[in-house]
């Protein structure tokens, strides 16, 4: 559903008084805040583990196998065992731009799923930075 010009007018106006109230009640405002936090903590805590597993099991899945969250090299599919490599290697030099490896997913959906990736299991992520030529003996390759 669109917003007709006065909708969005009659939001900004209210925007406005909620800031205004917010900066002349900090202090009330700071503990309703906190008491909301502590009361949903729990749920907002799931809520953000969810979302975050989430995001994980749809960058994993992009770079799997036929889009499913697969090992592309062994077909490993244990879903805590898959993470994402750089193909062409500097992921250590990558990963330090983040602060989280689900802010790094993130940025993967942002950019819509650059090449340049793929989903390994941590034993061949292993073996693949050991020796290139070979794969874990569970593996096809």
């Amino acid at each position: 559903m669109r917003l007709n010009v006065r909708d969005k007018k009659t939001m900004k106006a209210s925007t406005k008084k909620v800031k205004e109230w917010r900066s002349k009640n900090r202090d009330k405002y700071l503990a309703l805040r906190k008491n909301g936090r502590i009361k949903n903590r729990v749920k907002n805590n799931l809520y953000a583990k969810l979302y975050r597993q989430r995001t994980k099991l749809e960058v994993l899945a992009k770079y799997g196998v036929l889009g499913i969250p697969r090992c592309v090299i062994c077909g490993e599919g244990r879903i805590p065992v898959l993470s994402i490599d750089h193909v062409d290697g500097g992921g250590t030099r990558h990963r330090k731009q983040f602060t989280s490896v689900n802010q790094f997913y993130r940025m993967l959906i942002k950019s819509n799923f650059p090449v340049g990736y793929r989903t390994l299991c941590m034993n061949c992520q292993f073996m693949e930075a050991f020796d290139p030529t070979k794969t874990h003996p569970g593996g096809s390759g």
